[in-house]
């Protein structure tokens, strides 16, 4: 890497998230090689100024890079990969230091343990997709590319000229979605974290084609990650749980940019509060997420953190360790829809399907994320949260239920 592409300036966002891991998971991929998937993170390293070789800090505004990521590949086959749950977990918290990508094969299965700071998901679906297959230029340029300088103001700029009453559209809708007004009474746990877990659940294609029938017919308007939001939601209702009625939806911001741009790798998503009763039907779901995409609103709240950063009054990067005391808890759903970057991949033979599981951080010791993708027509959901504080039977349950009876599930909703 040349010297003047040595030192990366990062972004608020970037520091915020820099503590906090993604550990990503797909297989069963046929003809796994450790050499050959070496051979792929060196070849997206030796591009200038390559992303995924950024050594993050949450304290440093200057980053720097490694020029070796190309050896971060290792032989792991004592993970337990019957269990893509107990994979994620165990990966998570595996002792001794954390660099800023490990990348393992297990068995039939790649796995990706990643900082934050250096990514977002997408990152992660671009690792899985290109340590599947062979060394590939577009592929490696991929994950070498970084957003563009001054990404947010660029965004900010596109969409306000676009639509010039999105101001007026952005506020109604923080006004709608703010939060209770009212305190709750919370408890307190430390190292909340170490008891994070992951959980995963399966829909075969079949019980897919059956929803989308149903969606169809009954939910004109629903999309496959409003359907996913109020099965969620559902599912937690019927094992008895208290959720929040306000949920995260995680938003790709890289729509707003210019199309060159929009498989960048670096932090360019945010999670969206949004407020609807718990047994809002599909539809009314997909209004609410279409509103606050058309707005531009997620491109507001990347905008303030940076300002809040020139001031002085940005985030620490230190997670919440209060809870709500209630025993409600709090979802953030990201719905990443058929992957069709997984074209190229050659699945091992037998009986397992092909699937992609993640553990996404939660953002409190209260919070469950739900990231949902979609492989060969069957859909995997991968439910992380805090075993300390959330039950994991209920958690697990309404992962059951979820992919035992999706229709029976989504009936208990309006629609």
């Amino acid at each position: 890497m040349p010297p003047s592409d040595r030192w990366y300036r990062s972004t608020v966002l970037d520091r915020a998230l820099a503590p906090s891991r993604t550990v990503a998971t797909v297989g069963p991929v046929a003809g796994l090689d450790v050499d050959r998937a070496r051979a792929v993170l060196a070849a997206a390293g030796a591009h200038p100024r390559a992303r995924l070789a950024l050594q993050p800090s949450p304290t440093d505004r200057k980053w720097a890079s490694d020029n070796g990521v190309g050896e971060r590949v290792h032989r792991r086959d004592d993970l337990p990969t019957a269990d893509l749950g107990a994979l994620l977990t165990t990966v998570r918290h595996q002792p001794g230091p954390q660099r800023p990508l490990d990348a393992l094969l297990t068995g039939d299965h790649v796995v990706v343990d990643y900082s934050h700071g250096v990514g977002d998901g997408q990152l992660g679906v671009a690792l899985l997709s290109a340590l599947s297959g062979e060394v590939d230029d577009a592929r490696s340029g991929s994950l070498a590319q970084g957003l563009p300088p001054g990404a947010t103001r660029r965004a900010v700029t596109r969409h306000l000229r676009a639509h010039p009453g999105a101001m007026r559209d952005i506020a109604r809708l923080r006004s709608e979605n703010k939060t209770d007004a009212g305190d709750r009474p919370t408890r307190s746990i430390e190292r909340w974290q170490d008891h994070n877990r992951s959980a995963t659940a399966y829909l075969p294609p079949a019980a897919v084609a059956e929803v989308r029938s149903w969606t169809k017919a009954n939910a004109p308007g629903a999309t496959t990650a409003s359907v996913t939001v109020a099965l969620w939601r559902a599912a937690l209702r019927a094992t008895g749980a208290q959720i929040d009625d306000r949920f995260m939806m995680l938003m790709n911001c890289r729509r707003y940019l210019a199309p060159e741009f929009q498989q960048s790798q670096g932090n360019f998503a945010v999670a969206m509060p949004m407020r609807l009763p718990w047994s809002a039907s599909p539809a009314e779901v997909a209004a609410l997420v279409r509103r606050v995409y058309d707005s531009g609103w997620p491109l507001v709240v990347l905008l303030m953190a940076e300002a809040k950063s020139l001031v002085g009054r940005g985030e620490t990067g230190l997670p919440p360790t209060t809870y709500d005391a209630s025993g409600r808890i709090r979802l953030s759903v990201s719905d990443l829809g058929r992957l069709s970057t997984f074209d190229h991949v050659t699945w091992a033979p037998g009986e397992r399907p092909p699937q992609l599981a993640a553990y996404l951080e939660p953002d409190g010791p209260d919070a469950v994320t739900l990231l949902v993708s979609e492989l060969a027509g069957g859909r995997t959901f991968t439910a992380t949260f805090c075993s300390a504080v959330v039950e994991p039977d209920l958690v697990d349950a309404a992962l059951t239920r979820m992919c035992s009876d999706p229709l029976g599930t989504l009936l208990t909703v309006k629609h």
